[in-house]
């Protein structure tokens, strides 16, 4: 559904029928809608379908899962569609897509099949929140993926979990949201994933975190499944 500032009210429902809708991006006057069961959709300004990536689909619109949990539009205008069963990319311009999925014997491939978020940071490099792999960067060469797991612990189960939000800070460090894991902090300089500060504390460590915020003034607005804290 859309939302008109002026008035205040619903002008037009999404032609997503009912279907979750997981993520939304807009970028050069089309709205990409990945959906919980439908695919991926590019919309014009008016909601009009001007693409469907399913399941089902023909050629690059063909998806590998219809279960679609992440959209981003990066900076030279890919595509980055994450997945329950893998990492596609879309090239508008050539009108091409490929698929990225875990390989056993592969290391530098990703880590997990299931991918929840998808932030291009200002290097212009790209992360990928997966399920229960931890978090793959890569550049534009979409070809090598590197994994980064909680380094705090010695236990690899352990220093695997669930993912969710990203966001990048002023300092270009990560913040990454965990489902019962509470926030990870990916610091830069050190190259290194770990727990930050505070966060250690067992009445936060176990939170459910759904969403990050972070103000102007530097503080950071963290959405739990029990509730809000700031930082």
């Amino acid at each position: 559904m859309v939302l008109d500032k002026a008035t205040r009210k619903i002008k037009k429902t999404s032609p997503t029928s009912n279907s979750i809708v997981n993520s939304l991006n807009q970028k050069d006057g089309k709205i990409w809608v990945a959906s919980y069961s439908e695919g991926l959709f590019e919309l014009d300004e008016d909601l009009n379908i001007l693409k469907h990536f399913h399941e089902n689909g023909q050629g690059p619109l063909k998806l590998v899962n219809n279960s679609v949990r992440s959209v981003t539009i990066d900076s030279s205008g890919l595509v980055w569609i994450g997945t329950f069963l893998g990492l596609h990319i879309y090239n508008p311009s050539e009108n091409t897509l490929i698929h990225h999925y875990p390989e056993k014997d592969n290391l530098k491939g990703l880590s997990h099949q299931s991918i929840w978020e998808i932030v291009e940071d200002h290097q212009k490099s790209v992360w990928i929140a997966t399920y229960y792999g931890g978090v793959n960067y890569t550049d534009k060469s979409q070809s090598l993926f590197k994994s980064y797991l909680d380094k705090s612990t010695a236990n690899s189960e352990v220093g695997k979990f669930v993912l969710g939000e990203i966001l990048e800070d002023e300092d270009q460090n990560l913040w990454i949201a965990t489902e019962g894991n509470g926030l990870k902090f990916y610091d830069k300089k050190k190259d290194q994933l770990i727990n930050y500060d505070w966060f250690n504390h067992p009445e936060f460590n176990g939170k459910n975190i759904k969403s990050l915020w972070l103000e102007k003034s530097g503080t950071l607005y963290i959405g739990t499944h029990e509730g809000d804290y700031s930082s």
